[in-house]
């Protein structure tokens, strides 16, 4: 009985002794590493995209102005759907809510895999993935050891000064998905047409399998994704998901957005991820493209194919409206013909009859 109560007590005390140890190193890893704040992060992503505003900051245009990815805006957690949070832990890291940054049982079971059988896996968790994706960008692959001691790093960091969700929430918007679309909002839309807090398990599935393998064949991503539904205790929706990874969109979908100034819009946007302030008068700017499809109906029996609009406020010169095209009705939609060149007598006309 004393033997056993020793036993205990030295125990206890070794374990005391290694939780006290770890803490102090991770306290101290994180001293000396340094990281952004999670709001840093969020405000400092911008998006592919850029965003065209009325004179009183209505949203009138968005245009796609970096054609290397697509990153829509940063989407918030609880904007999410919780399936697709759930498969992407179960697939990715499944301790990913108790661990430290670091899982010292993947890690022992990766060494193994790796030395024992030569069969060598990932052990990176969630933080350690979103360390590699705020250090090194989006760079998937072997890394070396000293790339591995720092990711580490970084990632002990990160678990100290951010909370969980936080990390979870910058892991889903900035991880590579499937060709040129960046972060759960664009995988969502491109990928099923819905935003992300619609997802199915089915297609939360997927898109799960695709963080390990963002240009996997459909044949293995359906694999993958019956995989995924068997980690959350889901086999009888394999199915199911195997059909959503198999009729998978060669391209990605069209993206619907705002289309209500897209002529003056490449002519002012040109940096990613910013809004801009025009003149425009939004409802006047949707009343001018209105009265040029309604006025072009009925001259179309007199091969009156295309217009523009427009409206300039003559004391101040700012610019209220601007159509330079009929749009859906025009077979040059994105000509500007409100920007194209005339014959000088044609560019007398709005001051002589106006």
């Amino acid at each position: 009985m004393r033997r056993a109560t020793r036993v205990a007590r030295v125990s206890v005390t070794v374990l005391v002794v290694v939780v006290v140890f770890v803490s102090l190193s991770t306290a101290l890893i994180a001293a000396l590493t340094p990281t952004p704040t999670f709001d840093e992060v969020r405000t400092g992503t911008p998006g592919s995209e850029s965003t065209l505003l009325s004179r009183d900051g209505e949203p009138l245009q968005r245009l796609r102005v970096d054609m290397t990815r697509r990153q829509l805006e940063w989407t918030a957690l609880e904007s999410i759907s919780p399936s697709l949070v759930g498969a992407v832990v179960a697939a990715e890291d499944h301790r990913f809510w108790w661990h430290f940054g670091f899982d010292p049982a993947s890690g022992l079971s990766a060494f193994i895999d790796q030395f024992g059988n030569g069969r060598g896996r990932g052990a990176s968790t969630i933080t350690m993935q979103l360390a590699g994706l705020m250090t090194e960008g989006d760079r998937f692959g072997r890394r070396s050891f000293d790339e591995k001691v720092s990711q580490f790093r970084y990632a002990i960091a990160l678990e100290h000064r951010w909370s969980k969700q936080q990390i979870a929430e910058a892991y889903l918007n900035l991880v590579p998905l499937r060709g040129e679309l960046v972060g759960v909002r664009a995988a969502s839309l491109g990928l099923f047409g819905h935003a992300p807090d619609a997802l199915d398990e089915a297609e939360s599935a997927v898109i799960a399998a695709l963080v390990r393998s963002p240009s996997a064949s459909r044949s293995v991503l359906a694999r993958r994704a019956c995989s995924v539904m068997n980690k959350i205790d889901k086999p009888e929706e394999c199915t199911r998901a195997e059909l959503v990874a198999a009729t998978l969109p060669s391209h990605p979908l069209a993206m619907s957005g705002l289309d209500e100034a897209p002529h003056l819009a490449r002519r002012l946007l040109t940096r990613a991820g910013t809004s801009v302030r025009s003149t425009l008068d939004a409802p006047l700017q949707r009343f001018a493209a209105e009265t040029l499809r309604n006025r072009l109906a009925s001259l179309a029996d007199r091969n009156v194919e295309d217009g523009a609009v427009i409206v300039l406020d003559n004391a101040s010169g700012d610019v209220l409206a601007y159509v330079g095209s009929s749009g859906d009705l025009s077979g040059a939609a994105a000509v500007d013909g409100a920007a194209a060149l005339r014959q000088p007598g044609s560019t007398l006309k709005p001051f002589l009859y106006g």
